[in-house]
């Protein structure tokens, strides 16, 4: 009895040290990025502390955006986002109604006691299917996208130059992707034994890569954006976020990515780059207007 109670309290303290481990890191991270947010986010009415609790709809978005805004993509995603929130609700009805019979046991830790609550074994695991579907699904989307761009590229130029902002979008998710499906995954088939140090650190990760890895996403991909573009062109980011680019910087119109397919860039007399753009062709990125990841469809 006295092992048990020793193991249950290194439990306990374990936990502690890893929640201020997991306090930590956000707030370190999000130090890190406070003047990005205020040149990139904060000037579009969005913060980081809000798009910390829609990770997985910017996530959604961002792989609508991979597939040139497609909406059977979309309508695929949403439909198992739907059906992940209503399986939830149906359990929170039928487990956590007022008259639902509950088994408590009574725990007594050194000075401490506290009450554990044994909920049924199943229940993880319906709860966590259909978010694993979902993680699935997305990171097939994403992974799928990039191989196929990267053949278009290497059939158009003869040689592997992936586009950058693919890149970004596939570099900058799929680790939080990856992270997602394997924690999800421990859920589901938490009926077989697991050691319980390796929940822990799984938790860990997945909650410091949800609250960092997406407003990094978006702060990355304005970035980006700001710095290749040049001249007045109306970009669309492919998150519904349009504006313009900054004038002043000094780069080439053959960066260009983000061109809505109905306007076309107005290029400013004088200038020696309209050569770049013929007939919604962006030059040097191997991709033609259908292929942008823009594009309307």
């Amino acid at each position: 009895m006295s092992s048990d109670i020793q193991s249950t309290l290194e439990l306990l303290v374990l936990n502690n040290y890893l929640s201020l481990a997991i306090v930590t890191a956000v707030v370190y991270d999000y130090i890190l990025t406070f003047s990005e947010e205020i040149e990139y986010i904060w000037v579009r009415y969005i913060g980081l502390c809000w798009i910390m609790t829609k990770t997985l709809v910017v996530m959604i978005l961002r792989v609508y955006a991979m597939w040139n805004r497609s909406r059977t993509i979309l309508y695929i995603s949403l439909f198992l986002l739907v059906t992940q929130t209503i399986v939830a609700v149906v359990l929170d009805v039928i487990y956590d109604k007022p008259n639902t019979p509950i088994s408590v046991t009574l725990a007594q830790v050194s000075d401490f006691s506290f009450c554990n609550i044994n909920i049924p074994p199943t229940l993880p695991v319906y709860r966590a299917a259909p978010r694993l579907v979902l993680s699935v699904a997305l990171v097939s989307f994403a992974v799928s996208q990039a191989l196929k761009q990267s053949f278009e590229m290497y059939k158009a130029t003869k040689q592997w130059q992936p586009n950058r902002y693919m890149q970004k979008l596939v570099a900058d998710g799929i680790l939080y992707f990856i992270v997602n499906v394997l924690y999800q995954a421990i859920e589901v088939f938490s009926v077989f034994p697991v050691q319980t140090n390796t929940i822990f650190f799984l938790d860990v990760f997945n909650y410091v890569a949800f609250y960092t890895l997406i407003p990094r996403f978006i702060i990355s991909i304005r970035e980006l954006y700001d710095r290749d573009i040049r001249g007045r062109f109306h970009i669309d980011t492919g998150f519904g976020l349009r504006s313009r680019s900054n004038p002043g910087l000094d780069t080439t119109v053959s960066a260009l990515v983000f061109v809505v397919g109905d306007q076309g860039p107005e290029v400013e007399s004088g200038t020696d780059n309209s050569g770049d753009l013929e007939l919604g062709t962006v030059h040097g990125s191997g991709l033609n207007e259908g292929s942008l990841i823009g594009a309307r469809e």
